[in-house]
């Protein structure tokens, strides 16, 4: 009787420590793996994006994916990002736009990512280059919540920029005559979108 009493404590012990070392089920290579896992996110979380100077939608597209799904504005600006918060760019943002506007200028390829938020605070992604004069646009509302439309894409011919009433606003359009109310009041989007409209 002893015997077994003792061999039953010493299975009992033996059973505690084989669980105590496998984490209560638990082994050290799910461990493992889901640190790696965590790991990776931020990791590409934290990889820098190269802003490549595309004309191809589904390139463009592509692109704008690799972002994260939540962007906060300091990760945007992070990623070299012109980033309009409170109706206004950062000195980062600002020299990034004034770069794009002097290569348009110069008539150098180029190309630029802006991120606004939405109400809720989701990011809104704007990718606009400028490929042999003529400007490519896509609005990326993937990580909108409540947007409908995911995907905006449209060719333009000319961009402008207006400075009225203490703003500072600018557009892409197919009319290069377009006043500031008429800009204020276009209703199709193929003829004139606003990139950014900011305080001065």
């Amino acid at each position: 009787m002893r015997k077994k009493i003792m061999a039953t404590i010493l299975g009992t012990a033996m059973l505690l420590t084989a669980v105590s070392f496998t984490g209560c089920g638990r082994s050290v290579k799910d461990s493992t793996s889901a640190k790696t896992e965590k790991t990776t996110k931020e990791t590409k979380r934290d990889e820098k994006i190269e802003i490549k100077i595309l004309s191809k939608y589904d390139q463009i597209k592509k692109l704008l994916s690799k972002y994260p799904k939540e962007m906060t504005s300091k990760e945007a600006s992070d990623q070299e990002i012109v980033v309009i918060e409170n109706e206004s760019f950062d000195k980062a943002s600002k020299k990034i736009w004034d770069q794009f506007l002097k290569d348009v200028k110069d008539q150098k390829d180029c190309a630029i990512v802006i991120c606004q938020y939405t109400v809720e605070g989701d990011p809104l992604l704007q990718y606009v280059s400028n490929v042999d004069g003529k400007f490519y646009y896509v609005e990326d509302s993937t990580r909108d919540a409540y947007g409908s439309e995911k995907y905006v894409q449209y060719t333009y011919d000319y961009y402008k920029i207006y400075k009225q009433d203490g703003h500072y606003t600018a557009i892409l359009t197919t009319n290069n005559k377009l006043t500031f109310d008429e800009a204020q009041d276009v209703r199709s989007l193929k003829t004139a979108i606003q990139l950014l409209d900011i305080k001065e």
